[in-house]
């Protein structure tokens, strides 16, 4: 009991310390972050291209999200086409899913992930 008030108060110091760091991500890992992003979305697609068209749904207003806050680091025109690709396989899985064409069009986002940064 003596020293309960003292393990409070450290608990306390602890506790703020850490809440203190700054949250969220750093500009210049944006790139390597998304491309991460972009390569978890393919592998998943791949196992399931049945699936693929609600994901690539969310892929794309992601990208809208990133588009809008991203610095001016040189790989806007990439997020851009990524988004398209994207779009555009939502569109393509809408009409026919798990057609050779879907596989077609996770193998070009794949390409264009590969442009950015690792």
């Amino acid at each position: 009991m003596r020293y309960a008030w003292l393990l409070g108060t450290v608990s306390l110091v602890l506790a703020g310390s850490g809440c203190s760091r700054p949250q969220g991500m750093k500009p210049e890992d944006t790139p390597r972050v998304v491309r991460q992003m972009i390569m978890i979305f393919v592998k998943k697609a791949r196992e399931n291209p049945r699936a693929v068209g609600a994901q690539a749904e969310v892929q794309v207003e992601r990208f809208r999200a990133i588009k809008s806050r991203a610095p001016d680091d040189g790989h806007k025109p990439i997020y851009e086409e990524l988004c398209e690709k994207c779009r555009e396989l939502a569109d393509v899985a809408k009409r026919s899913p798990g057609s050779g064409e879907v596989t077609k069009k996770i193998d070009e986002i794949a390409a264009v992930a590969e442009k950015l940064p690792r």
